[in-house]
């Protein structure tokens, strides 16, 4: 039995709004920071990296799906050192998260899913996948948890 949480990235794993508007190449601050060439930055939210660790470590399979320039966005996750917390990684240029979604489930389609949790920013994103997958538990990072921090608390 697996238990899976999906990711959006903007405004949600991230404080920036579209990261694919970013211009390489990156240089890195912080462990949390990058900055690109026309020096706009980049940001983790607080507790980003722990929620991550913490939904690892309780035997979570973790995935993204995202709104963006794959080939921008992956750069971003690479120098921040996140690609390792992920076990499946969909960035596409198109908002369509319910097919997003549905392409992670048919990843992990053998391994007996048991839950799927989406975390995003957008209601009306969200709505598109609960229509899609009722059974979906969802979350709209800062309305129902105004922190990745407070996440802790729905997997407990």
């Amino acid at each position: 039995m697996v238990k899976i949480v999906i990711f959006d990235l903007d405004l949600t794993l991230w404080n920036h709004p579209d990261a694919s508007a970013l211009t390489p190449p990156f240089e890195k601050l912080d462990e949390s920071t990058l900055v690109d060439s026309k020096g706009e930055e980049l940001k983790l939210h607080k507790c980003a990296r722990m929620i991550l660790g913490f939904l690892k470590k309780k035997g979570y399979k973790l995935a993204i799906a995202s709104w963006n320039e794959y080939d921008i966005v992956i750069q971003v996750l690479r120098i921040l050192d996140l690609v390792k917390y992920f076990d499946f990684i969909v960035i596409k240029p198109h908002f369509r998260k319910e097919e997003m979604v549905e392409e992670i489930l048919e990843f992990f389609k053998n391994n007996n899913i048991e839950s799927v949790y989406f975390i995003d920013d957008n209601p009306e994103l969200i709505n598109r996948v609960k229509k899609k997958f009722p059974w979906v538990k969802t979350i709209v990072f800062g309305f129902e948890v105004s922190t990745l921090c407070d996440l802790t608390l729905h997997f407990i």
